[in-house]
């Protein structure tokens, strides 16, 4: 069911400020902020979450908010002092939590990208193989989390051999801010998409 809410202007221009919304996006932040607000309020209603202590209940809040607004910008524990007025300790605590929960959700995501763009190699590499041409290598463009994630893929088959192939290692053309261009033989390729395969993506 879609609903409309009003919105006080003052508090959303004050939400703005402390914020640091930029101007373009205002619109879509005070949609999230009505979401928000109505998912906390279900969620008491419900009786879904009830917290022993008001720190618990600022945790989730603080939590929610952030996942929200920032699902993408890694926690900064200065930032949280200043829109919530925290406990810098606390302040500290709470990014150390929302780092470990979005560093499984970027996993994921970096996991599935490097995939994507494995399997775009996937039958040349395996037609290489067919063909002996076991030193042939395929440039691959990654983001820097999908690069970070080939290499813990590759390091852990290296150490744990899990097919009969050699396993020469990738080589680094070039990098720009959030990417690079890594030169990957065929059989590395078919061996991390088998991991990733059994992993499950």
């Amino acid at each position: 069911m879609q609903i409309t809410i009003d919105l006080d202007d003052r508090r959303l221009e004050q939400a703005f400020r402390l914020f640091e919304i930029a101007q373009a996006n205002r619109v879509d932040t005070a949609t999230a902020y009505g979401e928000i607000a109505a998912d906390l309020f279900f969620e008491w209603l419900l009786n879904e979450r009830r917290f022993e202590t008001m720190s618990q209940a600022t945790e989730h809040t603080v939590a929610k908010v952030e996942e929200k607004l920032y699902p993408n910008d890694p926690p900064n524990p200065t930032k949280l002092y200043e829109r919530y007025s925290l406990p810098l300790a606390r302040a500290r605590y709470l990014a150390r939590i929302l780092l470990a929960r979005r560093s499984a959700r970027w996993r994921d995501g970096a996991r599935r990208e490097l995939l994507a763009r494995l399997s775009e190699k996937r039958a040349d590499a395996e037609a290489a193989e067919a063909a002996g041409r076991f030193s042939q290598e395929f440039d691959c463009i990654l983001s820097r989390p999908a690069y970070d994630e080939f290499q813990v893929l590759y390091e852990w088959a290296r150490a744990n051999p899990v097919a009969n192939r050699p396993l020469a290692p990738p080589r680094v053309i070039s990098t720009f801010v959030q990417e690079v261009t890594v030169r990957i033989r065929c059989q590395v390729i078919l061996v991390v998409i088998d991991i990733i395969n059994q992993r499950g993506a």
